[in-house]
């Protein structure tokens, strides 16, 4: 699934967070200096004019969870269940309590599994479609789908899923720097650089270059303090991600499992309160 906002009657709303629940805090903002064209069902509005915000705009701190609760509230609508070990994970269980589909919310973008021949399935999606304002379904196969920044393709005859990220990769621009002394402090304009570019390497690291993940999560810590050093260091880290996607690493491949799964998950930090008086405690 593409794009999650929700549709209310003949009222359809673009954007996701402008869809979630009512904020619950009072917040003002002025429009800007040329003020707001006239809509259908609104007149203009003045250069300056003070605007109470009653839904979770962009910017607001709680705007994702708003949206989330509102998602929430229609997938279960649509007799989905939410994981609680997993949350914004759903799924739709036939009366035996045989799964039937599983759907996976990234904001407002979602990705569903499910058997396309099964009425139930079937049924579920035309509940979705009634509820949200679907953009696009899109049909995971051979041909690449994009998704979160990756490029999907599924291969019913092998039985496996690709997520590839080379694309993304190779689309990163490194950060130019010329004539500075490397000890010195980054300017405002470089921090913002230098943050967009650690924030752009970490996707990919998070989901098929694991074996950055810890170089880039250290230059993610030095922001508030960063040198011209530390961006350059950021540069060559991005050399590296883009030879391994040139050599054909930046994706995973996620197998069918034949038999029976276990799953089994570690924690590398101690979980609430333990019985251990530890400040570290793996557990699984």
């Amino acid at each position: 699934l593409h794009s999650f906002p929700t549709r209310r009657s003949s009222d359809l709303v673009a954007t996701a967070f402008l869809s979630g629940n009512k904020t619950e805090r009072t917040v003002h903002v002025r429009a800007p200096p040329e003020g707001l064209p006239e809509v259908e069902g609104m007149s203009k509005i003045r250069p300056h004019e003070l605007l109470r915000v009653i839904k979770g705009a962009y910017g607001l701190a709680e705007a994702p969870r708003l949206w989330y609760l509102r998602a929430s509230e229609l997938l279960e609508k649509a007799n989905m269940q939410e994981l609680k070990f997993c949350r914004s994970t759903y799924v739709l269980l036939n009366q035996s309590g045989a799964v039937v589909a599983v759907c996976c919310m990234h904001v407002d973008d979602g990705f569903i599994a499910g058997d396309h021949g099964d009425p139930e399935f079937q049924r579920l999606l035309k509940a979705i479609d009634a509820d949200f304002n679907i953009k696009e379904w899109q049909k995971l196969g051979k041909r690449p789908v994009s998704y979160l920044g990756m490029t999907v393709t599924y291969d019913d005859e092998r039985g496996i899923i690709i997520d590839d990220m080379t694309e993304y990769i190779n689309k990163i621009q490194s950060a130019e720097i010329k004539g500075i002394k490397m000890e010195e402090k980054l300017s405002e304009n470089d921090v913002t650089r230098y943050r967009r570019l650690v924030m752009q390497m970490r996707w990919p690291a998070q989901h098929v270059v694991p074996e950055l993940m810890s170089t880039i999560s250290l230059l993610a810590q030095r922001t508030t303090r960063a040198t011209y050093a530390d961006l350059k260091k950021a540069n060559s880290v991005l050399e590296q991600m883009k030879l391994i996607a040139g050599n054909g690493q930046a994706k995973i491949t996620y197998h069918r499992i034949p038999d029976d799964p276990m799953f089994i998950t570690f924690f590398d930090a101690s979980l609430g309160k333990s019985t251990m008086q530890s400040a570290q405690l793996g557990e699984i």
